[in-house]
């Protein structure tokens, strides 16, 4: 039976079910993951999503009281949710978080290019893409102040990108994951 609550599950309120975490059935140590249908009486979304970043993100807290789990919804064994999240979901959401920033930088490029070169300096008669200082700092800094305007759209890919740099596991906490198993050393420890 889960009671507890989470203060943050990505597609609260969308998903058809929740992986959770939980303290092992038996035993102190570890922790123990579930799939748990999103229908299952006794879970509640608190909220629906209403932040910064990451569109389509619809993270929320969510409660669970009382809610019975049947032992055949248990992901791995007893216990062994670190080591599973750490050696199989991890390396997944690396790769998925990358490719998502690379896809929004690639979306706020072509943005901020599209205004570069469609923006005029009348006294000059060109646009800003004609000026080589302009054309070498090509992101927020060459978009001024109309970056940051909704119109223009580079906003929002710059939100959506600063966003996944403090979700869990933040980029330091990947980084240091990185770099212990390339250096052949536990993740913990």
């Amino acid at each position: 039976m889960l009671d507890a609550s989470k203060s943050w599950i990505t597609s609260a309120g969308e998903a058809d079910s929740y992986v959770w975490t939980s303290r092992p059935v038996s035993g102190a140590d570890g922790a123990t993951l579930w799939l748990v249908p999103a229908t299952r009486d006794g879970l509640q979304v608190a909220a629906p999503f209403d932040g910064l970043g990451l569109q389509g993100n619809a993270s929320s807290p969510v409660s669970a009281a009382g809610v019975r789990v049947p032992a055949g919804a248990r992901l791995g064994a007893d216990g062994d949710g670190l080591s599973i999240a750490l050696g199989v979901v991890l390396p997944v959401f690396q790769i998925l978080n990358a490719s998502c920033s690379l896809g929004l930088m690639d979306a706020g490029i072509a943005k901020t290019i599209a205004h570069a070169t469609t923006a005029r300096l009348e006294h000059l008669g060109q646009t800003l893409a004609d000026q080589p200082v302009t054309r070498q700092h090509l992101a927020m800094r060459v978009g001024g102040g109309a970056a940051f305007r909704k119109d223009i759209g580079v906003e929002r890919h710059f939100r959506d990108a600063r966003a996944s740099a403090v979700m869990a596991p933040t980029v330091d906490a990947l980084r240091k994951f990185i770099g212990r198993a390339v250096c052949g050393m536990p993740l913990f420890g």
